[in-house]
């Protein structure tokens, strides 16, 4: 199925600023720059990209692990303090990583989505052979950034690119 609308990654300079700490304006200077029009794509493109690396850090201050899951009839059951004051902040359609470590040092990663919400509770999609496999043994479970809002965000700037030209 085609994909119309761009990823609109963040830039890797922006993130390594970013994860290291450093002073953004070096990499993107037109943050401390007068808003005008040259500078209004640039400027706001940066800070919705700040603002979803801030997102992405959040969402894995919530990282469990040795989390038990409850089989259901369709899905696994995961039990989230917090979720029902939105912390964290999970949509349905949301990709969570479902990690388990095996005797020899390796890590193998399932991906799940969530299917239902409830107060404490996310109800989980998995592959079938997972779920029929799943003994109940603890998972590390990993909270994913759904982009989606974000790159409709960055398309909706590009939009904006020419307002105000004359033809």
């Amino acid at each position: 199925m085609p994909n119309f609308l761009q990823c609109f990654p963040v830039p890797k300079a922006l993130r390594d600023c970013v994860e290291s700490q450093k002073d953004v304006l070096v990499v993107q200077p037109c943050l401390g720059e007068v808003l005008s029009p040259s500078n209004v794509h640039s400027r706001f493109s940066t800070l919705l990209w700040l603002e979803e690396l801030n997102a992405e850090r959040e969402l894995r201050e919530f990282t469990i692990s040795g989390a038990l899951l409850r089989k259901g009839g369709v899905y696994l059951h995961l039990e989230v303090l917090g979720l029902a004051e939105g912390r964290p902040n999970l949509n349905i359609g949301d990709r969570v990583l479902l990690k388990r470590l095996h005797n020899d040092d390796m890590a193998m990663e399932y991906v799940s989505y969530v299917a239902e919400i409830n107060e404490e509770d996310v109800s989980l999609r998995v592959n079938s052979d997972f779920h029929h496999s799943y003994l109940g043994e603890p998972l590390d479970v990993e909270f994913t950034y759904n982009r989606l809002t974000m790159r409709r965000c960055h398309n909706a700037l590009e939009l904006t690119k020419h307002f105000g030209e004359s033809k």
